[in-house]
């Protein structure tokens, strides 16, 4: 109860400060003779503004490791123990019934749609897999609650939060194994709402989206958004906001250049990052900053709350 509380707090709150102050025509003024060198003083922050280029995806590329979706609160797990009613029953989980071999796939994304602008609604997402029925057991849905763990009969609560579905359909295998001669487990994720990015800016409907166990990319997150408003975005300024709000560090890509498109499908987006596309007004970084800051500040404030205890 206590996390729907903070994330509906971080939902209003962006909604609200994105309202007012990225609605097209508008933009964020200075209080009274303040100067821009006040307003950094004032909120410390240290851009590093790096360009989309073929050398810097390459080197992302060639430098990140593989992408795994890592559980964490919120999501929910469908877990199966294949042949064993007993200990798959009702008890830890929300039961799904049982009847063929495998757990559909089919992602379920909300909030898409609806135009507008940055004057649109902001929508949020979460990411779901439909549970076909399973045979020889009892699909039950697990909710990873805000310490990271499940409830699970016979064991109690079970930390997952920061695994891979490898790596927990392991331990689970391994937890088993004390009571069932070679448990056969199945785990998938069903739901993914713990790990989310935001589209903010002139894109035809800001949007909060949930990632997957698939890698998104830039140029997918600007799709899901309803792609950019080609009445008042400024194509060439496009920016992904990345890290704490002291110092983050800036992406920015230009889409009009003839590899624009082609290089934000191959940038791999993370965990709470901000993608900004600017109004077609805005035509230096400082003016861009100058309108994102309040988002920015809202976004970075109700993150906190949501990871506090």
């Amino acid at each position: 109860m206590l996390r729907f509380y903070k994330l509906l707090a971080l939902n209003l709150s962006v909604l609200f400060i994105s309202a007012c102050s990225l609605l097209p025509g508008m933009t964020f003024s200075n209080p009274g003779n303040t100067d821009q060198s006040q307003i950094d003083a004032q909120t410390d922050i240290n851009p590093e503004l790096i360009p989309i280029t073929p050398q810097l995806i390459t080197n992302m590329a060639k430098t990140a490791p593989p992408y795994e979706y890592h559980v964490g609160p919120g999501d929910h797990l469908a877990i199966i123990i294949w042949s064993q009613p007993t200990w798959s029953g009702p008890g830890g989980g929300t039961t799904i019934a049982a009847s063929s071999p495998s757990l559909g796939s089919n992602l379920v994304q909300s909030g898409a749609g609806g135009s507008g602008g940055t004057g649109g609604s902001f929508s949020g997402s979460q990411a779901s897999i439909s549970s076909n029925s399973v045979s020889g057991g009892q699909v039950n849905d697990y909710l990873v609650d805000t310490h990271g763990k499940i409830f699970l009969p016979y064991f109690g609560k079970v930390f997952v939060a920061g695994q891979t579905e490898d790596q927990l359909q392991d331990q689970l295998t391994q937890l088993y194994k004390k009571y069932i001669r070679n448990p056969q487990i199945t785990l998938r994720i069903t739901t993914f709402a713990s790990q989310q990015i935001y589209v903010l800016g002139e894109a035809n409907q800001q949007a909060l989206l949930a990632l997957t166990d698939s890698p998104m990319s830039l140029a997918l997150a600007i799709a899901d958004a309803g792609g950019i408003n080609p009445n008042t975005a400024n194509p060439s300024q496009i920016f992904v906001i990345r890290g704490d709000f002291a110092h983050p560090t800036v992406y920015w890509l230009n889409s009009e250049s003839p590899t624009g498109m082609l290089l934000a499908q191959g940038f791999v987006m993370q965990n709470h990052d901000v993608v900004f596309i600017s109004p077609a007004a805005a035509v230096s970084w400082n003016r861009v900053l100058n309108q994102i800051l309040p988002t920015l500040q809202a976004v970075w404030t109700t993150r906190s709350l949501l990871n506090s205890p």
